[in-house]
């Protein structure tokens, strides 16, 4: 992870001069090849070792994705987290914007965040109490202080770019629901999601599986650079009967995850 960065920063940084000194900029080209402005103060705190212990928790696919300006608001992200409380259910943020500008937390991130756990608090308030329907809420202060510095504890697969058999991809451009369905074979059991949003720091998001006019929902809270896992039952398999498959997320701007069917060992069996 560490070479990763370094190596990168070398060979894509180009220094640009101005009779300013406050105005010196940095050219970042990023994996995606697209130029990005990015202030020299941030782009040498992303090389701090304090940064790169926020960002080893990234996984590892979702930051080779991410533009450098997408780095750095994950840093911020993360550092925020570490002040946000979970309590019954409910998410607060523990510290004032201006103590959050004073950490080097900008105050669009504080804002974003602080309309995402406004999002989620109300998204969790309307479930709360609903017949099969589970609730994994992430402890944003505890995951980050477990996480901080172990580099990549995570690795989301992006590999069902199309729909198998027995695993696929539900992408939305909105709020609303995605479905797919599929005939889970006899040796499978659960399913397993793996979710994200697109354009929120702090994210929930909900999947469903429906067999036989019966539903097993689950709800999940995440940070940005990591995987909303899921895991719900199945009602039946291997009988020809179908399993229609559901995803959303709070995000208006929508979201993707992928699914596989898998056994209790967590084993997927591809139909042959």
């Amino acid at each position: 992870m560490f070479t990763f960065f370094l190596a990168f920063f070398s060979a894509n940084l180009l220094v640009g001069c101005s009779s300013d000194s406050e105005n010196s900029m940095l050219v970042v080209s990023d994996k995606a090849n697209t130029n990005e402005i990015v202030d020299s103060e941030q782009a040498y705190m992303l090389l701090t070792t304090d940064y790169l212990d926020y960002l080893n928790i990234v996984d590892k696919e979702l930051l080779n994705e991410m533009s450098i300006k997408e780095q750095i608001k994950t840093v911020m992200a993360y550092k925020l987290a570490e002040h946000i409380t979970l309590a019954d259910s409910l998410y607060t943020i523990d510290i004032t914007k201006e103590e959050a500008e004073k950490m080097g937390i900008s105050k669009e991130v504080y804002a974003q965040c602080y309309h995402d756990i406004l999002v989620i608090n109300e998204e969790v308030s309307k479930i709360k109490g609903c017949k099969n329907h589970d609730i994994h809420l992430l402890d944003y202060k505890k995951f980050v202080k477990e996480n901080k510095g172990v580099e990549n504890a995570f690795f989301y697969s992006l590999k069902a770019k199309k729909k198998e058999p027995q695993r696929g991809l539900i992408t939305t451009t909105s709020g609303d629901w995605g479905y797919t369905t599929f005939f889970p074979n006899i040796f499978h059991s659960k399913v397993e999601f793996l979710g994200y949003s697109n354009a929120a720091i702090l994210s929930v998001v909900t999947c469903s599986v429906e067999q036989w006019n019966n539903v097993h929902s689950g709800t999940a809270s995440g940070i940005m650079g990591q995987p909303l896992q899921i895991v719900l039952n199945l009602f039946v398999s291997g009988s020809g009967v179908s399993a229609k498959l559901g995803f959303k997320t709070a995000d208006s701007n929508g979201g993707s995850t992928t699914w596989r069917a898998m056994d209790d060992k967590g084993t997927t069996h591809e139909s042959k």
